[in-house]
């Protein structure tokens, strides 16, 4: 590696790392904390992770229910006809075991009944002339006390009232809940306290955060059977695109070869870390990092650091801006390379025609090297990886990433 490359791309790191943040922050003790956080303007709220047991999807357009599983709060479907309330037949009522998705916030454990297509939402059905939601089936919940109820969700009207029915499953008094989805304006859901009877205005407006750290269940195939356990992990906000990249050190990752999907909230999630119960510890891979969108614009690049447990919930991550390697310095003109990825040759445009142009694999060896205009480079020769593409006129230097997959 020449000197000249050398000093750019270490000029380059520098400016990287300055602009990059190592964050701490701590779920408590036990995991005792749901963490809200914002990319852009760091932490917005830590709220108690046991202080509801139902969540109502604030979202006039949505009917998501979710129970909380890190709590102890179970849920089974006991009936799929509303008629059956009084005389409630329990019998079998294990076999159908309900868990939120850790894929989507819209999927709650009251909504994953098996069908998951319009209009049935699992607990109820949509109504295509008053575009109410009125319930349909009849579950039965555990609470983290060890108590039953059974439980039927009347309706959530278009209006945004909500009204449910509990009972406990020993012949207790029965209670008719009523809230209105309007009462939580630009909140994702608002939560039900079962033992204090009261609704919870608990979580940030949907605006002002991107991830909340929690603890949640996920499911592990266990020979043929689904086993359902507590993990500590990363969830995203509704509709906010995140990108895993796996297998290359953080520095090297670039966002602009990694497509970021909308479709899993636990992307991140909890496999960022493991334990190694031969060193009794936790560990975290050096070569995984993330890319995630911001409610507040914006992609950011985020990798984990430390992770010290369930003695005090504390850990690390550092975030920075997107690209950190692939954007040209301030001031320089644009310069090209594509197609990206490359399979059989690329062409590079940019810095005029008598730029000095390299080509760096990922061992800093340079396997190409031209001065004056060139259109089009060979790259069959080539072994399959990520390169640098450095082009320099002596007035600037853009520095580039390219993919060459054949």
């Amino acid at each position: 590696m020449n000197r000249s490359f050398l000093f750019s791309f270490m000029a380059l790191s520098a400016t990287a790392l300055s602009a990059q943040q190592t964050i701490d922050l701590s779920l408590g003790a036990g995991y005792s904390n749901d963490v809200y956080y914002s990319l852009a303007n760091g932490l917005v709220k830590t709220e108690p992770a046991t202080n509801w047991d139902l969540a109502f999807t604030a979202r006039v357009v949505d009917a998501a229910i979710l129970i909380n599983e890190a709590k102890g709060v179970k849920a089974w479907l006991a009936a799929n006809d509303t008629n059956d309330w009084a005389g409630l037949d329990t019998t079998g009522m294990h076999n159908f075991p309900l868990h939120n998705s850790t894929e989507a916030w819209e999927v709650g454990a009251l909504n994953n009944t098996g069908s998951g297509a319009h209009p049935d939402y699992g607990w109820g059905t949509y109504n295509q002339i008053t575009h109410d939601v009125n319930g349909s089936r009849i579950f039965v919940l555990e609470w983290a006390d060890g108590t039953y109820a059974k439980m039927l969700v009347k309706y959530m009207k278009a209006s945004g009232f909500v009204s449910f029915r509990l009972a406990p499953l020993d012949g207790g008094v029965e209670t008719t809940v009523t809230a209105n989805k309007m009462s939580y304006p630009g909140k994702n859901f608002f939560y039900y306290n079962a033992s204090s009877e009261q609704f919870l205005d608990r979580e940030p407006l949907s605006a002002d955060w991107d991830l909340v750290f929690r603890r949640y269940l996920e499911s592990i195939q266990a020979g043929p059977s689904t086993v359902w356990y507590p993990v500590t992990g990363v969830q995203t906000n509704l509709g906010l695109g995140t990108a895993e990249v796996r297998d290359e050190l953080p520095a090297m990752a670039d966002s602009a070869l990694y497509a970021r999907d909308t479709d899993d909230i636990s992307r991140i999630g909890s496999d960022w870390k493991y334990f190694d119960n031969t060193a009794f510890q936790w560990f975290i891979p050096d070569s995984l990092s993330f890319f995630v969108a911001s409610k507040a614009g914006g992609i950011y690049q985020v990798y984990f650091t430390t992770f010290s447990g369930s003695s005090t919930g504390n850990f690390s991550f550092v975030q920075g801006p997107s690209n950190i390697f692939s954007t040209p310095e301030i001031g320089t003109p644009m310069a090209l390379v594509y197609p990206n990825p490359a399979n059989q040759w690329m062409e590079l445009n940019g810095l005029g025609a008598e730029a000095d142009i390299e080509l760096i694999d990922a061992h800093g060896r340079t396997v190409y090297r031209n001065q004056g205009r060139v259109e089009r480079v060979s790259t069959a020769h080539l072994a399959p990886g990520l390169y640098t593409v450095r082009m320099s006129n002596g007035l600037h230097t853009s520095i580039l990433r390219l993919l060459i997959q054949h």
